[in-house]
């Protein structure tokens, strides 16, 4: 006879909350630090339930007066005995890791392919019971997929008016997820926001806006991007950060922001603090004022990183259609091409723009504009071709070539450290 079957029954008829705890004395001696949490359903229940184990749910058939409160008192002191809960949301699931004052990383898994929507409104509240997936623990949110195709999809519903999930703590990874439809107003973070540790792996953040900065994602902690799409997110009312606003530190690695918009500034990114991309693409984004794929205020490392296809609404190729620099901005082995508004501008506050082993061209203005006595611009083994505008443009400050091919017309004075191939001067 089982050991489940064994102790129900030593329990069978007790109508009082010391049903789940009484039967932790079946338990056997092991105990699990970290607990899986698996979700059976893919709506948002109200009032919100309670995780339980098999245990739990067969002491209810056996005593039916008990509540489900009531038998799963017990239900973290059984999770740590058994390893595993059954969850009956995604959202009770996410409250039962938050609360379960388990230090290790608990994991929730998901069914793959399946779309499970958010209806509890109620913005503002802070503990998962309504509104956005508050996340205060360590916790890794996966699903059983077996290919990468079959990722599952968390998103509002109809009438949705809050993020998907708020990272307020903890240590979050999120695998294999589409996170979509959030909307907010006077506030940051379209889809997530971040105030922990985040990491996004084979995942998507798509078709979510907000009004205050970060229409996908909004970063104040450590957020790092892995094989994962930031794409279709939007910011409006002058906000900035398209994608994602990054006011932490922002790490991609073979990821791909692309088709966001920026009512203000960064369609792509807007970086205020930390930011390095590795083996990436930003493409196709907007910003009606500067920095269609990126603007830059703190320092930002791009390395294999194409740039390529972004655009500033505003006219003038003085703001940086493909990256806006205001900050310390390093450039190696990538490509900045095809941008409308200019490939690079750097504009004070800027402190360096450094290119190493890049190409700049084809883009729809100055390739590279150089505006400020702050900073200044070194290029090594660059080469700057077919831009609309002068290759490089510098009213302001200067600019240091070595081992580079200038073959547009430049304007400005230039510094040459030799084995340059310079076209002409305007």
């Amino acid at each position: 006879m089982s050991l489940v079957t064994n102790c129900s029954r030593m329990f069978r008829g007790l109508l009082s909350p010391v049903v789940a705890v009484a039967l932790l004395a079946c338990l056997p001696p092991t105990a699990h630090a970290q607990v899986s949490l698996f979700v059976s359903g893919t709506g948002d229940p109200s009032p919100v339930p309670v995780c339980f184990t098999a245990i739990s749910a067969l002491a209810m058939l056996e005593a039916p007066g008990v509540p489900a409160t009531a038998v799963d008192i017990g239900a973290p002191l059984l999770a740590q005995a058994f390893g595993s809960l059954t969850c009956p949301s995604l959202r009770a699931a996410i409250r039962h890791a938050n609360t379960n004052g388990n230090s290790a990383t608990d994991v929730i898994v998901l069914q793959g392919g399946s779309t499970y929507t958010l209806s509890l409104r109620g913005r503002g509240e802070d503990n998962a019971l309504t509104g956005d997936l508050d996340i205060t623990s360590n916790v890794r949110i996966t699903t059983n997929a077996t290919t990468l195709g079959s990722i599952a999809t968390v998103q509002g519903g109809t009438g949705w008016d809050d993020r998907i999930f708020d990272v307020r703590a903890g240590v979050v990874q999120i695998e294999n997820l589409q996170i979509a439809n959030g909307h907010v107003d006077f506030d940051v973070g379209g889809g997530i926001r971040n105030q922990g540790t985040l990491t996004l792996v084979n995942s998507t953040v798509t078709g979510n806006s907000c009004n205050s900065g970060g229409g996908g994602i909004f970063n104040q902690g450590t957020l790092t991007l892995i094989n994962s799409i930031v794409a279709g997110n939007s910011t409006r009312t002058g906000s900035s950060g398209g994608g994602i606003a990054n006011g932490g530190t922002l790490t991609l690695t073979g990821s791909t922001i692309k088709s966001n918009s920026a009512s203000s500034n960064g369609g792509g990114i807007h970086n205020s603090l930390n930011a390095t991309l590795t083996n990436s693409i930003v493409s196709d984004n907007a910003a009606f004022l500067s920095g269609g794929g990126i603007a830059n205020l703190g320092t930002l490392e791009l390395t294999g990183t194409t740039v390529s296809s972004n655009r500033v609404d505003f006219p003038g190729d003085t703001n940086g259609g493909g990256i806006l620099n205001q900050g310390r901005l390093s450039v190696s082995k990538s490509t900045i091409s095809s941008n409308v508004g200019g490939g690079i501008f750097n504009t004070a506050p800027a402190v360096d723009l450094t290119l190493t082993n890049s190409t700049v061209s084809s883009n729809n203005g100055a390739g590279i504009r150089q505006n400020t006595l702050t900073g200044r611009v070194t290029l090594n083994n660059v080469t700057i071709a077919l831009n609309t505008g002068a290759g490089v443009r510098n009213t302001d400050g200067f600019v240091f070539l070595s081992n580079t091919i200038l073959a547009d017309e430049c304007e400005g004075t230039l510094v040459s450290n030799d084995y340059n191939l310079v076209q002409s001067a305007a």
